[in-house]
C-alpha cells in the first residue's frame, strides 16, 4: 500500500575506505532531502555505494530506521545486510530497465521480489506509474520509451517497494534540457517526507530539491548546512563555482578585507552580522555581474584586483572573463571595444555594495 504522508526514516553513516581516502560521516533526518555536491572523484558515488550495499567499507557503521545497514571493523560484532533487504532504492543517472518485460512490469518487479502476489505488486505498479504521469506507458517495452519517459518509470520502480531511504545518482544528467524541469517538478513532489540523497552536479536541482547540502571533496566533507546556506555563503572553491559566485578569502580590514597578496578589496554594508574582528581570517562571496573590469592601471580609486585573463567564456548576452582570481561578465559590445583577450593584464574591482563577508 501507498501511503498518503510518509514520515521518513532517520539515516546515520561513518564509515572509511582507505584505499580511496574516503572518511565520512552523514546524517539525514526523517524525511529530509540532502544533495551531495563536489567535484569528480570527491567520493560521492563511493557513498552511494556504501549505502546501497554495492561496497564495503574497512570500518563504519550505517543504521537506518535504527536498523543496522553494516557494522564492519568491530571484532564479534560485524554485521552486512544484503542489498535486497535494505530498504534502499536507487535511481541512477541511466534508467536501467529490464529490456524484455513491460513498463508496468519493470515497475512490479520490486514489490514482487519482496513478497506480494503478483496482482498486488502490479495495483502498486499502477498506482506509482500514475504517479509520475505515466500510466499510459504501462504497455509498452523500454524500447519503445523516449529518456525522459524512460527516467519517470525508472522513478515509479524506485518508489514501488516504498523505500526507507532514497537515493538519486544524477536523475537529470541523461535528460534533454526541455525534459528535466518536468521531472524535476516531479521528484519534488515525490520525495516530500521521503528520505533521500541526491548526488548532483547541478546547482538548479539542489536549490529546489534539497533541504540541506553535504560538499565532499577528496573523499572528506568540507561544507554542510542549509542548501540557501551554503550555496550563498560558499567556503570552498568548487561550491562558489557550482552557485556561479566568485570567492575570496582574506583578513578583516577596516575597508573590507586584504587578499594573500596584500591587495585590499572594499566591502560596503552588506556584512553578515557575525563577529569578525579586525584581523580576523574571512571570506568573501560576489556575483561576476558586480564586478567591473578595466584596462591595467586605468581603474578608478584605489581597491582594484590586479588578475591576467585566463578565459572568455560566451554566456548569452555577456561574455565571463576569467582570471586566476575572480570571474567578471561584460557585455559583448564591452569586450569588442576593449579588445581583451586570454593574457592580457586587467583590474578588476568588486562592487562593494555587492559583496557578503562572513567569518571562516
Amino acid at each position: 500500500m501507498i501511503p498518503a504522508e510518509r514520515g521518513g526514516s532517520p539515516l546515520s553513516l561513518r564509515a572509511t575506505v582507505r584505499a580511496r581516502d574516503w572518511d565520512v560521516a552523514v546524517e539525514l533526518a526523517p524525511g529530509e532531502t540532502v544533495a551531495v555536491l563536489g567535484p569528480n572523484g570527491a567520493g560521492k558515488s563511493t557513498l552511494l555505494a556504501l549505502l546501497a550495499g554495492l561496497l564495503r567499507p574497512d570500518t563504519g557503521l550505517a543504521t537506518l530506521g535504527g536498523r543496522e545497514l553494516f557494522r564492519v571493523g568491530e571484532a564479534g560484532r560485524e554485521r552486512w545486510l544484503p542489498p535486497h533487504r535494505r530498504g534502499v532504492s536507487l535511481l541512477a543517472q541511466e534508467a536501467l530497465l529490464f529490456p524484455h518485460r513491460s513498463v508496468l512490469d519493470n515497475v512490479a518487479y520490486g514489490p514482487l521480489v519482496a513478497g506480494m502476489s503478483r496482482d498486488e505488486a502490479r495495483d502498486i505498479a499502477r498506482r506509482r506509474l500514475a504517479s509520475v504521469e505515466a500510466s499510459h506507458l504501462e504497455d509498452r517495452r523500454p524500447a519503445e520509451l523516449s529518456g525522459g519517459q524512460a527516467q519517470r518509470v525508472a522513478l515509479a520502480r524506485a518508489l514501488a517497494p516504498d523505500p526507507a531511504l532514497l537515493l538519486l545518482d544524477e536523475p537529470m544528467a541523461a535528460l534533454d534540457a526541455s525534459v528535466a524541469p518536468q521531472l524535476r517538478r516531479m521528484l519534488r513532489e515525490q520525495l516530500r517526507g521521503r528520505t533521500t540523497l541526491l548526488v548532483t552536479h547541478e546547482v538548479l536541482d539542489a536549490y529546489t530539491l534539497a533541504d540541506r547540502v553535504v560538499v565532499l571533496d577528496a573523499g572528506h566533507i568540507v561544507e554542510q548546512g542549509p542548501t540557501s546556506e551554503v550555496l550563498e555563503r560558499p567556503r570552498s572553491a568548487f561550491t562558489a563555482d557550482l552557485a556561479g559566485l566568485n570567492l575570496v578569502t582574506g583578513v578583516r580590514t577596516r575597508s573590507g578585507l586584504r587578499l594573500v597578496d596584500g591587495t585590499e578589496v572594499a566591502v560596503g554594508p552588506v556584512v553578515e552580522g557575525e563577529p569578525m574582528p579586525l584581523g580576523a581570517a574571512v571570506a568573501c562571496a560576489f556575483r561576476p555581474s558586480r564586478v567591473e573590469v578595466f584596462d591595467a592601471d586605468e581603474a578608478p580609486g584605489g581597491g582594484a584586483v590586479r588578475a591576467v585573463i585566463t578565459d572568455l567564456e560566451p554566456r548569452g548576452d555577456v561574455v565571463r572573463i576569467r582570471t586566476e582570481l575572480l570571474a567578471a561578465d561584460v557585455t559583448v559590445p564591452t569586450l569588442a571595444s576593449a579588445g581583451w583577450s586570454t593574457g592580457d593584464p586587467v583590474d578588476l574591482v568588486v562592487d562593494p555594495q555587492a559583496a557578503v563577508l562572513y567569518p571562516r
